[in-house]
């Protein structure tokens, strides 16, 4: 994955100052760029999705969701099973 991002031009790698066995990532200017434009279409799609929402609903969405993010974050792994198990497909990523 870092490997494709730093190929498109998105990402570079950078020595760690302290670490020579490490390194740093850092966004480019057109990874910066491409980050804003991504948060920008977010933040369109959020409000197209919860516009016929009223204020009070929004709200109630939002506390729902954080009970949600913290109930998967408890699990310890991320995937939400509560198993601990962690992601099956991140022993498959060959590509950095």
């Amino acid at each position: 994955m870092v490997d494709s991002l730093e190929r498109d031009g998105l990402v570079e790698r950078v020595r760690h100052p302290s670490d020579r066995r490490a390194f740093l990532l850092t966004l480019t200017a057109e990874g910066v760029r491409r980050h804003r434009e991504a948060e920008e279409l977010d933040r369109a799609a959020l409000a197209a999705a919860t516009g016929a929402l009223g204020a009070a609903e929004r709200e109630q969405l939002r506390t729902l969701l954080g009970r949600i993010r913290t109930a998967v974050a408890d699990t310890g792994d991320g995937d939400g099973d509560g198993k601990n198990g962690g992601n099956s497909d991140d022993a498959h990523d060959t590509d950095g």
